[in-house]
């Protein structure tokens, strides 16, 4: 996500918070600026398959195509925002504390 924020076209994995966050979000599927590897719930094989699959693609674009990259990657960056965020991250903490005393 700080790579995003800096308007570099980044990757990730549906494993983190910030990857499963992204694969409800609405994408560009030509340009996503940040590619979602998917690792839940499939084999290490899988996954890099997809990994390098991606990366050779994005070693095949054009500057043009990375630059369209870029833009989405810091688009993506800017929703999520801590201050727009931060109210979901305190309604789980709460419900963890919540959970943890019981």
């Amino acid at each position: 996500l700080e790579s995003a924020a800096d308007g570099v076209a980044a990757i990730t994995s549906d494993l983190s918070g910030v990857g499963r966050f992204l694969t409800q979000m609405p994408r560009d599927p030509d340009y996503p600026g940040i590619f979602i590897v998917n690792r839940f719930n499939r084999n290490d094989n899988l996954a890099c398959a997809q990994l390098t699959d991606i990366l050779y693609k994005y070693s095949q674009l054009s500057r043009k195509e990375r630059v369209e990259n870029k833009i989405n990657a810091r688009k993506l960056a800017d929703s999520c925002d801590w201050k727009d965020l931060v109210l979901n991250y305190l309604r789980a903490h709460n419900a963890a504390l919540k959970q943890a005393s019981k």
